[in-house]
């Protein structure tokens, strides 16, 4: 039987017990694959109803394949990061460690691999939702050999292989030659709260309500003339726990016709609710229409936190 401490111990050291990682699974019952040769070399790609969403980083520079055809890129600018879907977040389960009580439930064989299965129950004082979703116990499946995930929270892995060679093509740029491609680089324009709605010239809207702690930190308007879009952002203390930012404009408007994720129905509002996971961070993207406007939030709150706030978004500033 495999002692409950020799498993610990594999997560722990799970940073140190591979170099590269090939893998393919399911998440949400749908197909993803993924190539993995350290944080900035990583290749996911994600089968959907319309098509395949391929994320390709290599060092500083991203781009990203919509199963409709568009791309997007940094251009290489390390300011700008991007969330790779499902997939790496199970490389790195450290964080369970101080946001879990984790118990050993079985073993069993996962992906061909020796696994211990463990039932995961949020502690009250950790700093569950950023990593892992809802506040709920949950099993996840860990190899015993290199401490990661193999299981967790509606992903899975289903063939996985460890410090294979992995051809370099493979983190090359997915996008064809004269694929349309928009570029995250073309940065927008940060202005002072009061002057940003007279300056986008369209009705703005804030949420009546927001958690303890809020505190205003930025606004982003399109690099547009006139801007497409306007954006609030806020942190929230003590010690800029979670983040929250909200867009609103024309331009989301204009994205509803490819928004992807799953459905969430709440106060008779449709949400389409997309998760990114990356090395660190977790968030959770929901775009809907409220008040005839499209609007998109992005935060690391927990998801109810995030449909309550979207519910209390009320009349123009």
């Amino acid at each position: 039987m495999t002692a409950l401490a020799e498993v610990l111990e594999a997560i722990h050291t799970s940073h140190r017990r591979f170099r590269k990682v090939r893998a393919a699974g399911l998440v949400g019952g749908r197909p993803w694959r993924m190539w993995w040769a350290g944080p900035m070399d990583v290749r996911t790609e994600e089968e959907r109803d319309e098509g395949v969403r391929v994320i390709v980083q290599a060092g500083d520079r991203w781009w990203i394949r919509e199963p409709g055809g568009k791309g997007h890129t940094n251009e290489g600018d390390p300011n700008v990061r991007v969330g790779f879907g499902p997939g790496p977040e199970l490389l790195r389960p450290r964080p369970l460690l101080g946001s879990t009580i984790l118990q050993y439930v079985e073993e069993a064989t996962i992906a061909g691999r020796r696994a211990a299965i463990l039932r995961a129950s949020p502690r009250s004082d950790g700093d569950f939702g950023r990593w892992w979703g809802s506040g709920d116990p949950f099993d996840v499946a860990i190899d015993l050999e290199r401490g990661i995930a193999l299981r967790a929270h509606g992903i899975e892995m289903t063939e996985v292989a460890f410090d294979e060679e992995i051809a370099a093509s493979v983190f090359s740029s997915p996008l064809s030659p004269g694929q349309p491609v928009e570029s995250t680089a073309r940065r927008p324009r940060e202005v002072p709260w009061e002057q940003a709605v007279a300056l986008v010239g369209f009705p703005a809207r804030l949420p009546r309500s927001l958690p303890d702690g809020a505190r205003p930190t930025r606004c982003l308007v399109s690099p547009d003339d006139p801007p497409g879009w306007i954006g609030h952002s806020w942190t929230f203390d003590p010690g800029g726990r979670y983040r929250l930012s909200i867009r609103q404009g024309p331009d989301h408007a204009e994205r509803a016709g490819r928004l992807g994720g799953r459905l969430v129905s709440r106060g008779g509002i449709e949400f389409h609710v997309e998760e990114y996971r990356g090395e660190g961070f977790r968030s959770e993207n929901v775009a809907f229409e409220l008040h005839g406007t499209w609007f998109e939030i992005s935060s690391d709150l927990p998801l109810e936190t995030i449909l309550d706030i979207a519910l209390s978004i009320g009349g123009e500033t």
